[in-house]
């Protein structure tokens, strides 16, 4: 028996789901199938905390075959290994910290946002600093020009006279 089938008949004697399994070993569930399928093989820490997990030697676990006469012990419930190297616990409590700090940074960077945007719409025009008033032509009313007065100068100017 293969190393991966042997993993899917100790899972299942267990009761557990590939998810559940993950959650114990702080793995994700895609891992777990991984492992399950062949297309990964499990780490030296993983195949411990498996074989504590499952209540039987590493070497059955690697070999699949069990000891003659002998079918591995079956747990009652199923309890995570404690920690391999003690980091998972934390690296967990670290992933929300991050999350947790990410959400905040977005959260004020939007919040910057909208007033930076409601602030430039609502501001009215600074009056300009030469005291030159800028009309602008839609806000100016039509002016209507009698054109009899109007006379072409020799110089290329028109000129209106008053």
């Amino acid at each position: 028996m293969k190393v991966k089938e042997r993993l899917t008949e100790l899972r299942e004697r267990c009761g557990l789901t590939q998810s559940e399994l993950a959650g114990l070993l702080n793995v994700s569930r895609q891992t777990v199938s991984k492992w399950e399928r062949g297309t990964a093989a499990p780490s030296g820490k993983h195949l411990s905390a498996l074989s504590r997990l499952y209540g039987v030697p590493l070497e059955e676990l690697i070999g699949g075959e069990p000891q003659p006469g002998e079918e591995p012990p079956v747990p009652e419930k199923a309890e995570a290994p404690p920690p391999v190297d003690g980091e998972a616990p934390r690296k967990r409590g670290r992933n929300i910290a991050v999350r947790i700090g990410l959400a905040a940074c977005l959260l004020v960077v939007v919040i910057a946002s909208v007033i930076t945007i409601v602030t430039a719409v609502l501001k009215e025009p600074a009056p300009p600093k030469d005291r030159v008033t800028i009309v602008d032509q839609d806000d100016l009313e039509g002016e209507d020009i009698d054109l009899s007065k109007v006379i072409n100068g020799t110089d290329g100017t028109t000129i209106v006279e008053p």
